[in-house]
């Protein structure tokens, strides 16, 4: 279907132009995810009754609307179809990150950037799979399976954004909300050939999402973001999820970039002396060298090799992301207290755990222990450590300046089999 191929930047316009049905469009979508999510298992659940009958209001609203521009300006995603994140509220939807703690629970309420999204006239077809409380690099969990990689599906899409990321690169879905604190929403995009982006943040709400935290780290780390099955939606998707009282217009969003401007500086990786990291692999360096020379040879950017020491072993810096406080985790007794769990909750519920009496994934398991050893590290390894993370800030801002744009790989391999 022709309707599938068109960015939601033209299939917006094209829609408040009367040249496309809005219809017809929600339409397709939906044919295209019946028929691809049983090979993918994406789909939690979808909401494709209520969603036809919002594309037949769409399709009266362009009918009835004279002032084309202004429509433009208010609803940019007019009759653009969506599918969100379990994890981020859909009203009346499915809204429990696959909790083994928590049978069930339904939204009573759109997040605010989905709220958002849906007042700039996005249509959400469905809400999609993840790993339990986001705590794996699989998209993998007890209640609803795993989601595979729609080139491979003996591969995985990563995750947590997974069920997103492999919807977008089967090309049945559009444009998409995810969420990242430690790659969620970037390394599911590499593995499925789509595009997204962990926006600074502080900017879009948090809110509505699961598991959360009222620790101010949280909303240091953690951020809600897009995802889409093309680069010139992300930032029209971005500009629409981020709430004017955050002031989006500081982002630049619309300024218009001169590419021969642009300096393009790369890293393959942290290099051979690292002890964590691997080195890329040959495909995931040839992609990278393959981008550079694009830019450099079809642009005229000025392109440059660089290598940042203070990038050597930097998975160390996301035992920091372990210090938040107050999320939500398999042993936690009630919803008040998350951290009120010792040495003998984690011995309890890994007990249960073999003895077939949960079905927590061994990811979230896996959570206590390792928040544990990193509070009783001692202070001056914290402190230490963030401040090399400063420094490591530093180094990249001043190396960036204005124009510059720093290629690294989210990875270093392509998507991996299934563990």
């Amino acid at each position: 279907n022709e309707l599938l191929k068109i960015s939601a930047k033209q299939l917006s316009e094209k829609i408040r132009r009367r040249e496309v049905r809005c219809v017809d469009v929600v339409g397709a979508y939906i044919d295209c995810i019946k028929e691809l999510n049983p090979l993918i298992n994406s789909v939690v659940q979808d909401r494709f009754e209520d969603a036809v009958k919002e594309a037949e209001l769409v399709d009266r609203l362009v009918q009835d609307y004279e002032d084309l521009d202004r429509l433009a300006w208010e609803k940019p995603l007019l009759g653009v179809p969506l599918t969100v994140k379990e994890t981020v509220a859909v009203k009346d939807m499915s809204n429990n990150s696959a909790r083994s703690r928590v049978s069930s629970h339904v939204a009573d309420q759109d997040a605010e950037c989905v709220a958002l999204l849906r007042e700039a006239g996005a249509i959400p077809l469905a809400v999609t799979n993840t790993p339990e409380l986001c705590l794996y690099l699989e998209t993998y969990n007890p209640v609803h399976g795993r989601t595979n990689n729609p080139y491979d599906t003996r591969r995985t899409p990563a995750g947590s954004s997974g069920g997103e990321a492999a919807l977008l690169g089967a090309g049945a879905s559009l444009t998409s909300v995810g969420s990242d604190i430690a790659g969620s929403l970037r390394l599911p995009a590499m593995f499925c050939g789509v595009f997204s982006h962990k926006p600074t943040p502080g900017f879009i709400s948090n809110q509505g999402h699961i598991p959360t935290s009222k620790d101010p780290l949280w909303d240091y780390y953690f951020t809600i973001g897009p995802l889409a099955r093309y680069a010139e939606d992300l930032p029209l998707m971005l500009r629409t999820m981020i709430p004017s009282r955050n002031h989006p217009e500081t982002l630049r969003l619309d300024e218009q970039v001169n590419l021969k401007n642009v300096k393009v500086f790369y890293m393959y990786g942290e290099g051979k002396e690292s002890v964590l990291q691997d080195e890329p692999n040959f495909q995931l360096k040839k992609a990278l060298k393959t981008a550079v020379d694009i830019l450099n040879n079809k642009y005229g950017c000025f392109t440059s090799k660089v290598d940042l020491k203070c990038f050597r072993n930097s998975l160390a810096f996301a035992r920091l992301i372990l210090q938040v406080k107050g999320v939500e985790n398999v042993f936690q007794k009630d919803d008040e207290h998350p951290d009120d769990y010792g040495i003998l909750r984690m011995l309890e519920i890994f007990f249960k755990k073999i003895t077939f009496q949960t079905n927590a994934s061994i990811s979230t398991l896996l959570y206590g222990p390792l928040q544990c050893l990193v509070q009783l590290a001692p202070k001056k390894m914290k402190e230490n450590l963030e401040k090399h993370v400063e420094y490591t800030k530093n180094k990249v801002v001043e190396l960036l300046g204005e124009d510059g744009v720093l290629i690294y790989p989210s990875f270093s391999c392509e998507a991996q089999y299934h563990y």
